[in-house]
């Protein structure tokens, strides 16, 4: 995936994502980050991903309830694993197996397995055929670099979070999470959502309102134009949208806009960006 903007690309390709999994980050946060693409790109009635520290509990790595398909996330009940070892296939193997010993055939018939790697996998497609033959899992899908490549770039809100996590940054874009850390570590007690709310509940429910609506423009006040920024994007994630949303601190991040539809709100930085 390139996307331009300015004269600075910003890239997250296969390659980058393989050479992140080698770091140590990789297998607490790869979970959180395939859960935020599902956030991002799928409607669900059940979404269970732990990441962190939590990767180390008992049970499946994740469990999904699609109302409908895309090429990454089955629809109907779907049950993940996730690994960053360097053989995916061995892996896979060793987790498909240990499933299959554990979870009863009529769950199975039901349900999809779905094996997720940050390594290019080439012979995927056939181990998925054998996998299918031999189990009865309704289906069995691997989702690996190249896919998490093209998965990203459904979803270019996600794409800018985890561009900061890998490190990548370019002109004028960046996710409100991102934003909003930047600008509340700037005192030196840090801020918190709760503060910035502080006596503006009938605001912070009209923003709200405005959000729900779809309203085009919505113009806001504060103290400082980072104060009005640092509010949105509070707001934005009590409503569950950072993973649609990005902060804009250059012109030249239109561009980056103009090359992704699937964003829904974007926060113009300063009047002369709006």
């Amino acid at each position: 995936m390139a996307l331009r903007y300015g004269d600075t690309p910003l890239r997250i390709t296969a390659t980058t994502i393989e050479n992140w999994a080698d770091t140590r980050d990789a297998q607490s946060l790869l979970p959180l980050l395939v859960r935020r693409l599902i956030q991002a790109t799928s409607k669900t009635s059940a979404l269970l991903m732990p990441s962190g520290d939590s990767i180390n509990a008992p049970g499946w790595d994740g469990i999904t309830d699609a109302c409908e398909s895309n090429p990454w996330v089955p629809a109907g009940p779907a049950r993940w694993e996730i690994g960053c070892n360097s053989d995916p296939q061995r892996k896979a193997e060793e987790d498909l197996a240990k499933r299959v010993f554990k979870t009863d055939v009529d769950q199975m018939t039901g349900t999809v397995f779905v094996f997720v790697t940050p390594r290019r996998w080439q012979l995927r497609d056939g181990w998925c055929r054998l996998a299918e033959e031999a189990t009865p899992w309704r289906a069995v899908r691997v989702i690996d670099a190249d896919d998490l490549e093209a998965w990203l770039e459904r979803a270019p809100a996600v794409m800018l979070w985890f561009a900061r996590l890998l490190g990548l940054s370019g002109f004028g874009i960046e996710s409100t999470e991102s934003f909003w850390q930047r600008w509340r570590e700037q005192s030196r007690c840090r801020l918190t959502p709760e503060t910035i709310l502080a006596d503006r509940s009938v605001d912070a429910q009209r923003f709200d309102d405005l959000i729900s609506a779809r309203a085009p423009l919505i113009l806001l006040k504060a103290d400082s134009q980072e104060e009005a920024v640092a509010f949105a994007c509070v707001r934005l994630a009590a409503l569950e949208l950072i993973n649609d949303a990005a902060c804009i601190s250059r012109s030249e991040g239109w561009g980056f806009v103009d090359s992704n539809a699937a964003l829904r709100v974007v926060i113009a930085c300063s009047s002369e960006i709006a």
